[in-house]
């Protein structure tokens, strides 16, 4: 019987254009081999275990050797949470991220990443200068599955500072900086 292991939750901030701040938990499910909201993660006959508000704790009955999943998943090094940015929200809403969090991915409407905004750069923002008018436009990101030698080359060779996963197009998380201190 293979033991079975807790899955990680992530968690997606994302500021929307009105000021508010809505949270998505997702998880990779190893049964449809994808990201999934946490919802779908309890409704699936493979939960053997969803528990907690805060901090969930997901066991699934799927082991992850089943999905095909790379071996040294890019996955363990997300970091808990990924703030985002509507692309129409104030620049300025970008200081309600944790100071934890240098950059907030900005995002068009379908959640794909168009630029990253620096906290620096939201302080200074002036009215409602859109986000997208005061972003980074270029964003260095990489695919959910890609080896973990191409964000530590990244974050540690090429100075990336602030790394979005990408699943589908969609932002799931993101690597930092520190990433790149630590295995370096």
């Amino acid at each position: 019987m293979i033991p079975l292991e807790p899955i990680r939750v992530q968690f997606r901030e994302t500021i929307r254009a009105d000021g508010t701040v809505h949270e998505e938990r997702l998880a990779f499910c190893h049964k449809v081999a994808r990201w999934v909201p946490l919802a779908r993660c309890k409704a699936c006959d493979a939960c053997a275990h969803l528990s907690g508000d805060s901090e969930p704790i997901l066991i699934c009955s799927v082991a992850p050797e089943a999905s095909g999943g790379p071996a040294g998943s890019i996955r363990a090094l997300l970091a808990r949470s990924v703030w985002c940015i509507e692309e129409n929200a104030p620049a300025r809403l970008a200081c309600l991220m944790p100071m934890t969090q240098a950059d907030a991915i900005v995002i068009d409407v379908d959640g794909h990443a168009i630029g990253l905004l620096a906290r620096q750069v939201a302080r200074r923002a002036e009215g409602n200068v859109l986000a997208r008018s005061v972003m980074e436009p270029a964003v260095v990101a990489l695919f959910d599955g890609a080896p973990l030698e191409c964000a530590h080359d990244l974050l540690s060779k090429r100075g990336v500072r602030t790394l979005p996963l990408l699943s589908a197009g969609r932002v799931i998380g993101c690597i930092d900086a520190d990433y790149g201190e630590r295995r370096g």
